[in-house]
């Protein structure tokens, strides 16, 4: 078992520095998107929305109502 978690680890460990220097690779310097177009794809984005659906994880009580929000609690899924 511990050999497979070596493994996994090393496995794990290489994909991530095998994408890191994919990107390094292929994507050009100095391509940065500008603010505003980020914003402008967004904002078009946003408009062809019909629904939205979110989950998360919020330290608070369950039920609770977003009105007590603890660092100690546990974490407790919410959709919206």
């Amino acid at each position: 078992m511990k050999l497979f978690t070596r493994w996994g680890w090393g496995l794990g460990a290489l994909a991530g520095a095998t994408a890191i220097l994919t990107m390094v690779l292929l994507i050009p310097p100095g391509a940065q998107a500008k603010a505003i177009d980020v914003l402008a794809k967004g904002a078009r984005a946003m408009a062809k929305l019909t629904t939205v659906h979110m989950r998360g994880q919020l330290r608070a009580p369950p039920a609770d109502n977003f009105s007590l929000i603890l660092s100690q609690a546990d974490l407790t899924p919410i959709e919206l």
